[in-house]
């Protein structure tokens, strides 16, 4: 089972190393493929690996095929955008996603919806989610620069599914067409508790940080904030993350085993331990939800999920088997997380806890439990944060035995 998974992940992982999209030949591989893999067992491997290789495809050229002419680029469009995503207030002005419906000016029609990720400069009106505009905008393709250790702003705006960047221009024409919608989503109930937070902490130099912890949203964290996360290693306690959902996971389902054990009929009914792990998966996915179920959360459930229909079904789950499922019904889901270096770092800090609560070191006590583990994140993270980031914070050790339970 690991190994068609690892071939999977592999075929996924090849995808990225293309220079260009590959042809649609691949995909058409697929059928007969699969009908070799289930008549013939040593096809199944490589049938996986390109199984992988397809999805990455299809899940790229939802992105990379956004049809906008040479001529139009960079130049002064008039855009009907709806706005998906949170307000992120920037300096001089905000930063917002949006779904661009069609090109109004000069007249163009998109052969799919199209993302772009824009900027306004002062506007006379602040937009909100879930709003309908008309924009005056220019948009591009998204570049990157070749400096080495340099942002890869592209391979970033690929990951998150934007086509194209660009900002709004000043123009008479832009307006606000439709108000936000009446149904409630998700997005407009975590935009209205942002809306809350502020207004509560108004003046307070920590609201920032708050917003982080309550809903996942970063936006607020000035930069000397930032440089003093990074600096002292707590920078990953700013998102919600499986940490956290783990931890809310834990603390509910104790809340509900100790109230369901007052009652003994109640457990003749249904085991305690269902009932408990059910209501903290309940909770567990309500906080997901405020950080806009972001890839290391949809980890953390899926984690959560598996152990517990394994657990419901009388069929205890290896460690390993369920992190490699996890992995990959995300990758399945969206096969461009794999890119994403927080996704990484967040399987191999679950891997390494995994290992480190494995044989001898169970028989550790509780304070020497805490280090060993703690030394073992320090060094199992190290080489994936220097390579990446060239840079680790050799305090971490102390500041999350402080701050992680």
């Amino acid at each position: 089972m690991r190994s068609w998974m690892i071939a999977f992940l592999a075929g996924i992982i090849g995808f990225q190393l293309v220079s260009s999209s590959p042809h649609h030949f691949w995909v058409l591989l697929a059928l007969p493929g699969a009908l070799l893999a289930r008549r013939y067992s040593y096809w199944r491997l490589p049938f996986a690996c390109l199984g992988g290789f397809c999805i990455a495809l299809l899940s790229a050229d939802s992105v990379l095929e956004a049809s906008l002419p040479a001529s139009l680029r960079g130049e002064p469009i008039q855009i009907t955008a709806s706005i998906d995503t949170l307000i992120e207030p920037r300096h001089g002005g905000v930063r917002f996603e949006v779904e661009i419906g069609e090109i109004v000016s000069p007249a163009h029609t998109l052969e799919q919806v199209t993302r772009a990720r824009l900027f306004w400069r002062d506007p006379p009106l602040l937009p909100s989610i879930g709003e309908r505009w008309v924009l005056c905008v220019r948009v591009d393709y998204p570049h990157s620069w070749r400096n080495p250790g340099g942002f890869d702003y592209e391979g970033w705006m690929f990951q998150q599914g934007l086509a194209l960047s660009g900002y709004v221009v000043a123009c008479p024409a832009n307006r606000r067409v439709e108000s936000v919608q009446t149904v409630v989503s998700l997005a407009h109930w975590r935009d209205g508790i942002r809306q809350r937070l502020t207004r509560v902490g108004a003046g307070l130099s920590m609201i920032g940080i708050l917003q982080a912890l309550i809903m996942g949203d970063r936006s607020g964290i000035s930069d000397t904030q930032w440089d003093v996360l990074v600096r002292t290693g707590t920078s990953h306690l700013m998102a919600i993350s499986g940490l956290h959902i783990g931890l809310v996971f834990t603390l509910v389902s104790g809340v509900g085993l100790m109230l369901w054990r007052l009652s003994a009929r109640r457990q003749q009914v249904l085991p305690q331990r269902i009932i408990a792990g059910g209501l903290g998966l309940l909770v567990a996915m309500l906080y997901a939800g405020l950080a806009g179920f972001a890839i290391p959360t949809q980890r953390a459930l899926l984690m959560l999920v598996l152990a517990y229909v394994g657990y419901c079904v009388m069929r205890p789950l290896r460690t390993s088997n369920v992190l490699l499922s996890a992995l990959i019904l995300i990758l399945l889901w969206q096969p461009r997380s794999v890119l994403a270096v927080g996704s990484w770092l967040s399987f191999v800090a679950v891997a390494l806890i995994a290992y480190g609560f494995q044989g001898r070191y169970q028989r550790l006590g509780g304070v020497r439990a805490m280090l060993h583990l703690q030394w073992l994140m320090l060094l199992g993270t190290a080489p994936l944060l220097l390579a990446v980031f060239q840079q680790m914070s050799l305090v971490t050790v102390v500041t999350n035995l402080l701050a992680v339970p």
